[in-house]
């Protein structure tokens, strides 16, 4: 386990190791996760210039004051947008588009998962915000993320290390039962990350898992999700967040109290995952850059062995040098350093079940099955495979 003094002293090197000017998209920006990762990494990172994107305009003017006072050297810029429709995230990436030319993080923790309702585009809630948009998201923003001159990372933080069995015959998660949604969706984002580490081996891609964070007045239990049309909140039943409050919540290690995590702590240790060389991109000495290219991304099934990271590249490439004592991280092919990491909320890996689950998965020819299956999805909600 890394403990939290090497986490807080790898993010205090952030000013040092990694170039002034970062630029970040934080999707989710205006709450729990997000919002203490994102301060984080604004008081930690040299003028910094940070995008965040919800649909709560009140909390993104409280959380912009906030920004400003923790580091006033940084750009702040809140896009409202109901991030469950593809049109809205389209929407919001052309706009970061228009002005960036390059982006060196996204860290995507939009949505709750919440049961038995379709978004206007027809896509299962549960499955639009912690599938689909993210991805959508993620496949948008690739090219910016692999012309980046330093840090290029992506993490999306919902079940990593959870990962479980897959239905290939109900990737929409329409039937998935409750109790297996979360292994189901998290194989998901897992393997999806797999298909886009092949197009862009340049770029390194984290799943992660927050555990139960307690929050600045104490745990939640009547969270609330945004509607559909992003306008509204509606609370999650009790029993349906009791069930999910249990998934998600940590065990009593740590010295955390009823087995929580506290708000700052959780931020600082998402801002390691998001910024440490201990989970670097996958590199070739052959990869031809596609910095230039906006192709969607051509996919095979996932049966390739990913080659081992070349220690030699420009190390801000990377990230923050490892600490004292902590290994460049198990991808989830079960290799050092090969560019997409499932990983806890203590920064260590899934544990080989998982790795042996998942090579499952590719064997069944699940990582093409899965990515054509967006695709089709992508095309059908919004007219395009991209943006």
């Amino acid at each position: 386990m890394v403990s939290l003094s090497q986490i807080q002293s790898s993010n205090a090197r952030i000013s040092s190791d990694l170039p002034a000017g970062l630029v970040a998209v934080f999707v989710g920006g205006t709450g729990a996760i997000g919002e203490t990762t994102m301060k984080s990494f604004a008081k930690h990172a040299v003028s910094p210039r940070i995008y965040f994107i919800g649909w709560s305009k009140e909390a993104a003017t409280r959380i912009q004051s906030d920004l400003e006072a923790v580091n006033p050297a940084g750009e702040y810029h809140f896009i409202a947008a109901d991030v469950s429709l593809l049109r809205s995230v389209d929407d919001a990436c052309r706009e970061i588009k228009a002005k960036e030319r390059a982006v060196n993080l996204v860290h995507l923790t939009s949505g709750t998962v919440a049961a038995g309702k379709d978004t206007t585009e027809g896509l299962r809630y549960q499955s639009a915000v912690a599938y689909y948009s993210r991805i959508r998201f993620i496949v948008n923003l690739l090219p910016l993320l692999q012309r980046a001159p330093a840090l290029r990372r992506v993490l999306t933080v919902f079940g990593g290390t959870k990962e479980g069995s897959l239905d290939v015959n109900d990737l929409d998660s329409r039937r998935v039962p409750l109790g297996k949604l979360r292994g189901h969706l998290s194989s998901t984002v897992t393997l999806a990350l797999e298909s886009l580490a092949f197009e862009a081996p340049n770029v390194s891609f984290v799943h992660a898992f927050p555990g139960s964070v307690r929050s600045k007045s104490g745990v939640q239990r009547g969270r609330r999700v945004s509607s559909s049309n992003g306008n509204n909140s509606k609370a999650m039943p009790g029993a349906i967040y009791g069930a999910l409050h249990s998934l998600f919540a940590v065990p009593p290690l740590l010295g955390l109290g009823g087995g929580t995590m506290p708000f700052t702590e959780a931020g600082e240790r998402q801002l390691f995952v998001a910024t440490s060389a201990r989970f670097p991109a996958r590199y070739h000495h052959h990869h031809k850059s596609s910095s230039s290219s906006s192709s969607s991304p051509v996919l095979g099934s996932g049966d390739a062995s990913p080659g081992p990271v070349n220690t030699h590249n420009n190390n801000t490439t990377v990230g923050v040098s490892c600490p004292r004592g902590v290994p460049i991280a198990r991808g989830t092919d079960a290799r050092g350093g090969t560019g997409v990491y499932s990983v806890s909320y203590d920064a260590e890996t899934a544990p080989h079940k998982v790795d042996e689950l998942l090579q499952g998965l590719r064997d069944r020819d699940v990582v093409r099955k899965l990515w054509l299956h967006t695709e089709e999805e992508f095309v059908r909600a919004t007219g395009s495979a991209f943006v």
